[in-house]
C-alpha cells in the first residue's frame, strides 16, 4: 500500500533501512537553529529525504493542522505509510488507523 501511495518512490533513509530488524519510534527533533515556526518546512524537507521520524512528525502536522499546515488526511496517511515502511512504530500505529478507517487509502 505504501508503494502505491508513493507511486513506487517511497523516500527512505537508505535502501537497507527497510529490512533491518529494528524498530524506530518517536517524533523528529528540531535541529539547532531551526525556529519553532519553521518546523513544518523542516520536517517536510527531512521527510522527503527519507527520515522516518520526520515522516511521522510531518504526518501528524498534516493530520492536526498545527504549525499553520493545511489539514490533509490523504497526505498524512501517505507520510505515515512511508514511516511505517521503514519500521517506525508510531507510523505503523497511525497508518494502521488509516487502513482501518479508510482514511487516505482506497477502500477495497
Amino acid at each position: 500500500i505504501a508503494q502505491e501511495l508513493w507511486d513506487g518512490d517511497i523516500p527512505v533513509a537508505h535502501s537497507s533501512a527497510v529490512r533491518q530488524p529494528y524498530i524506530i519510534e518517536g517524533e523528529a527533533p528540531l535541529k539547532d537553529g531551526v525556529a519553532f515556526s519553521e518546523r513544518s518546512d523542516y520536517f517536510r524537507k527531512e521527510a522527503l529525504r527519507g527520515c522516518p521520524k520526520a515522516q511521522h512528525s510531518y504526518g501528524l502536522l498534516l493530520w492536526s493542522g498545527f504549525a499553520e499546515v493545511t489539514i490533509d488526511a490523504d497526505e498524512s496517511a501517505k507520510f505515515h505509510a512511508a514511516a511505517a515502511y521503514q519500521n517506525h512504530l508510531d507510523g505503523m500505529a497511525v497508518f494502521g488507523g488509516c487502513l482501518r478507517t479508510g482514511t487516505g487509502v482506497k477502500k477495497n
